[in-house]
């Protein structure tokens, strides 16, 4: 490699250290990924990523049903795999495989509704705030069909 090529090389390596710091933070700020994935910056900016996340049913009479994950240990382990790929890649990642899950154990469901809830920082002021997504899922040929995402706000906890 020519010195000309190496400097070239160095430039690029310096330009891109420099920049990385910017695009984490953007990527943990819109996306919710793991501020301590990732080669890090944003680690120091924002709370350890917690997840939580409720099983919603409803029922073919139309009432809706809450789910106990330890209802079997498929579902308990699908809910876990989802839970670390969420914490780490933030909205990056759907429950479509908790969905199937779901869906092996109560079979007569005819609509799955997913709600996580995640700790990161409010935008305007950086306070700890609860960012949720809604993922609603209809079973289709006990398959989950097209998913509609919503992403509300939560009152309680924005402080209103």
């Amino acid at each position: 490699m020519s010195p000309r090529a190496r400097r070239n090389c160095v430039g690029v390596l310096l330009v891109v250290y420099f920049l990385w710091p910017l695009v984490h933070q953007q990527l943990v700020a819109r996306y919710r990924t793991d501020p301590w994935k990732f080669a890090g910056w944003a680690m120091y900016s924002v709370p350890s990523a917690r997840v939580r996340v409720k099983l919603i049913g409803l029922a073919a009479d139309g009432r809706r049903v809450r789910i106990d994950p330890r209802k079997s240990t498929a579902l308990a382990s699908a809910l876990d795999d989802f839970v670390a790929r969420r914490r780490t890649l933030g909205l990056f990642v759907e429950p479509e495989a908790v969905v199937r899950k779901l869906i092996e154990v109560d079979p007569g469901t005819r609509e799955w509704t997913v709600v996580v809830d995640q700790v990161g920082l409010n935008r305007e002021n950086r306070f700890g705030v609860i960012h949720r997504s809604v993922y609603r899922y209809p079973v289709e040929a006990e398959r989950p069909g097209a998913v509609h995402i919503d992403y509300p706000a939560v009152p309680e906890a924005q402080g209103a």
